[in-house]
């Protein structure tokens, strides 16, 4: 089922997007949705979507669409989407390793519901040098795989 109507798009997996165009076409299943709130502005519909290769990505219908495409937007579905936004969050760099299931709570005396997520940082980790802690780099080899590797820092 295709949400949105758009001509000229190009299917790409999650992988491959790039917040530099608005010209693609996925194909994902809804892995989970749920209601999420923004203060006062109201509320949005969050959802964790993974195309064929296992891929995930967090997508956000704001509140202004919300009605319109809830009743298209089902855990376990299969969706075209061919009208969205891709953008870049700097600080946020991480892979979707793990989702829960979504809880109901109570916070601050209201009922709510939370979501467990586990992240894989995909980014900010490397091997460090026990004496300056700089990054070191991998020292090729020409034996068999079975040996550990060497490492070189470059300082």
């Amino acid at each position: 089922m295709s949400i949105f109507k758009r001509k000229s798009s190009i299917s790409v997996l999650i992988c491959e997007l790039n917040p530099i165009s608005d010209s693609y076409v996925i194909n994902v299943r809804v892995l989970k949705i749920w209601d999420g709130f923004k203060g006062k502005g109201g509320s949005s519909l969050e959802m964790v979507l993974v195309d064929r290769e296992g891929d995930r990505i967090h997508a956000s219908v704001d509140k202004e669409f919300v009605k319109t495409f809830r009743k298209d937007l089902v855990e376990g579905q299969a969706i075209t989407i061919n009208t969205f936004k891709v953008v870049d969050y700097n600080n946020i760099i991480s892979q979707i390793i793990r989702v829960g299931h979504v809880e109901n709570v109570v916070a601050q005396g209201k009922q709510r519901f939370r979501l467990k997520v586990s992240l894989r940082d995909t980014c900010w980790y490397y091997i460090a040098c026990k004496t300056c802690n700089r990054k070191v780099y991998p020292i090729p080899q020409k034996t068999s795989d079975t040996c550990p590797p060497l490492w070189k820092c470059v300082n």
